[in-house]
């Protein structure tokens, strides 16, 4: 008598393979914004030109981050990379009473997705009267007209975005302008009409459009930042492009 050939054992399907369900649970699009990060990362110079342009590329005595929540994560992020490769501190303020230390040699940037961010804008009221070198990071609100109105340099992010989910928009335009600045030790002072962010370099094209799923996606998404987090003088590569 023969045996009977054994079954093979049909693939068990996983809750997120149905797009049905996968809509119902992830209302905000979380998935498409975490794979987009690395495209983030990539606008960033873009982003900060227009507030580059404005800043005289002289390093200063210490770089001084204010904000909350992701705009916060965005400036722990610097920091960290300025401990293994700046030139000068890189300090992170989260609340309303800014450091007595603060001079006129530091520079300051106020960084608030949202723009009313209470604490952010008590510390620019609170240093205003310092005359610092200052820029502002935002998507629109209080912190953004009030950039524009006193003249100073602003990166505006694109808005509509959860803020911490906006953090490839934050880190990236933070970092080119810590860049421009010097703040970094690979950093050079650029020519005369340039910026440091007119010389970063422009991302591969990749064949297809279609954004990258599954595991096989969260690996090359990763493999995507590493590459532009390692490469040199900064690796944040231009594109055309918290409350």
């Amino acid at each position: 008598m023969k045996r009977a050939a054994p079954r093979k054992a049909r693939p068990s399907a996983r809750p997120l393979d149905s797009a049905a369900l996968l809509a119902r649970l992830d209302r905000d699009g979380m998935l498409a914004k975490i794979e987009g990060f690395s495209a983030q990362l990539r606008a960033g110079a873009g982003i900060a030109a227009a507030a580059v342009r404005r800043i005289e590329p002289q390093r200063p005595r210490a770089f001084v981050l204010i904000g909350m929540g992701g705009s916060a994560i965005a400036g722990d992020l610097l920091r960290i990379l300025a401990d293994r490769e700046g030139t000068v501190p890189v300090h992170v303020v989260r609340h309303y009473e800014p450091p007595s230390w603060i001079t006129p040699e530091d520079f300051l940037l106020f960084s608030s997705y949202s723009g009313e961010t209470e604490e952010t804008l008590s510390a620019y009221r609170a240093l205003s009267r310092l005359g610092c070198r200052s820029a502002v990071i935002a998507s629109g609100g209080s912190l953004a007209d009030r950039a524009r109105s006193e003249g100073l340099p602003l990166a505006l992010l694109p808005a509509g975005f959860p803020p911490r989910a906006a953090l490839g928009y934050s880190f990236s335009t933070l970092a080119h302008i810590a860049h421009h600045l010097g703040v970094l030790r690979c950093a050079t002072v650029p020519q005369p009409g340039k910026t440091n962010c007119d010389t970063a370099q422009r991302p591969p094209r990749h064949a297809g459009s279609e954004p990258p799923d599954g595991r096989a996606g969260r690996v090359a998404l990763e493999g995507a930042a590493e590459r532009e987090l390692e490469a040199p003088c900064l690796g944040l590569r231009a594109s055309r492009d918290e409350p």
